[in-house]
């Protein structure tokens, strides 16, 4: 028996594993069936259909169906709760769902967007000369962050709906595990899986779509990976926890790094980072903690943090 998981519908009682998305600042539990849809037979599904052929007319409608289900999404009775029904009890979403493959890029598009500002980016790589502290550099990242989230359909969404479509069958695979790392990363898995699938379809549309390749290779499993260039850190951090990570990095940079009394070190995440600072890194890291902040100071051998 298949027993990889499937998404079938999110009403139906089968047998089910809990998952849990991170959106924002809200942690939402999602429960995916497994079961029937996963006795399907194995083999890519594009070996039964021809190519996909999607003209102007089928993309106009599915990105007014991806508006209008996206502002459902946004909508307050929606947007804070902590249950998944609700963001997918959705006119729009169910409309989508009969336009089948060709609904699968638009969504995956969707996910692309998010992929390209997930890293936080030091100072290094903002091109605006007033952005230069610390603090700067945070309000930058959340702002661009913060627009493309008012304007994009969260990651765990489309994951929801594009389990849901004929590309569930050819879905990244699923793995039974329920470390925060492992679903944040799943939706971008998908812009591997459309490297390697889009040539099943034809885009016969004035702008045929283009989706980058992921930016980096997203992984489930809980790591830390620090590179260093040119004095400068890129962080990769999955389903680890957040003093684990300053720990890895503080031997990455060789900085002598103490930690005093401090709440929240011992709570997972997953997080990105491209050319920071130590300090850009520290403060980032502490307004993911919490929004006051982590109170540390700089020494002559590295950083204290902590009372």
């Amino acid at each position: 028996m298949n027993r990889r998981c499937r998404i079938v519908s999110h009403s139906r009682q089968l047998t089910a594993n809990k998952r849990w998305y991170k959106a924002g600042f809200l942690l939402v539990v999602c429960v995916i069936p497994m079961g029937e849809a996963a006795a399907q037979a194995e083999g890519s599904v594009f070996e039964d259909i021809p190519k996909v052929v999607i003209d102007q007319i089928d993309e106009d409608a599915i990105r007014q169906l991806l508006d209008e289900f996206l502002q459902h999404t946004r909508s307050p009775d929606v947007r804070f709760s902590s249950k998944i029904e609700p963001y997918l009890d959705c006119a729009a979403r169910k409309k989508l769902l009969k336009n089948g493959w060709k609904a699968v890029p638009y969504l995956i598009e969707h996910i692309g967007r998010q992929e390209a500002v997930d890293a936080y980016e030091g100072a290094a790589l903002i091109d605006d000369p007033s952005v230069k502290t610390p603090a700067d550099i945070f309000a930058y990242n959340r702002s661009r962050k913060g627009q493309v989230h008012e304007e994009t359909l969260s990651g765990f969404i489309c994951d929801i709906v594009l389990h849901e479509l004929p590309s569930g069958r050819e879905a990244p695979p699923l793995k039974a595990r329920g470390a925060i790392g492992y679903h944040y990363n799943r939706a971008f898995r998908w812009l591997t899986w459309w490297q390697t699938n889009r040539h099943h379809f034809e885009f016969r549309t004035e702008k045929p779509l283009k989706i980058a390749p992921a930016r980096d290779e997203h992984s489930s499993e809980s790591q830390v990976k620090i590179d260093i260039h040119d004095g400068l850190m890129d962080v990769y951090a999955v389903s680890t926890r957040y003093g684990d990570i300053i720990r890895r990095a503080a031997e990455a940079t060789k900085l002598k790094v103490t930690i005093g009394p401090v709440r929240g070190l011992d709570v997972i995440t997953t997080v990105r980072m491209k050319s920071v600072t130590f300090e850009e890194f520290l403060y980032i890291l502490g307004k993911k903690i919490d929004l006051k902040g982590l109170d540390f100071h700089k020494h002559a051998e590295g950083y204290h943090i902590g009372s």
